[in-house]
């Protein structure tokens, strides 16, 4: 909305297909933004219902997973 690349969060342009989103569903704004578009009394953020992350196989040969990608193991290794 206002150009600031920094503390960028997703707005939900509509919940009919929460967690289940549309790309138009979604629109990315600064923090600021966010909570002026909400206003005092509506939430800028929901939690998800989700409570696991996705392992992910990496070209290197590690596995990670979780919002920072930590690393698990390697293919092949039970490490």
């Amino acid at each position: 909305m206002c150009g600031n690349p920094n503390g960028l969060e997703v707005h939900h342009n509509t919940y009919d297909r929460l967690w289940c989103e549309d790309p138009e569903d979604l629109a990315v704004v600064c923090a600021d933004c966010h909570g002026t578009h909400h206003g005092i009394d509506e939430p800028t953020h929901i939690e998800s219902p989700y409570t696991f992350w996705p392992i992910i196989h990496m070209s290197d040969g590690s596995i990670r997973k979780g919002p920072n990608m930590e690393r698990v193991g390697t293919h092949g290794t039970t490490d």
